[in-house]
């Protein structure tokens, strides 16, 4: 469960589907980055069960991200939302 209240990360990124899609990114950005950093050469992995979960201090990718959100470690420019939203 996040411990992030989604009102705050809402505030952060203007609407909930923008919060969706950056978060998923960003989520999926840190399992890519484990995969290079551990030379897997296979497909993009489907479930956190198959990181090694010391990697993440047993928390997974997704509440990382929405703490980056939270904390402004992630901004979306103007141009960026306008492409998510359509």
């Amino acid at each position: 469960m996040l411990q992030q209240s989604i009102d705050a990360l809402v505030k952060k990124t203007g609407n909930r589907y923008a919060l969706t899609i950056v978060a998923s990114k960003r989520a999926r950005g840190l399992i890519d980055e484990y995969n290079k950093k551990m030379n897997v050469k296979s497909e993009r992995m489907d479930s956190y069960n198959e990181l090694d979960p010391t990697l993440y201090n047993i928390r997974k990718p997704l509440t990382y991200a929405t703490e980056e959100v939270l904390n402004g470690e992630i901004k979306m420019s103007e141009e960026a939302l306008a492409d998510i939203l359509g």
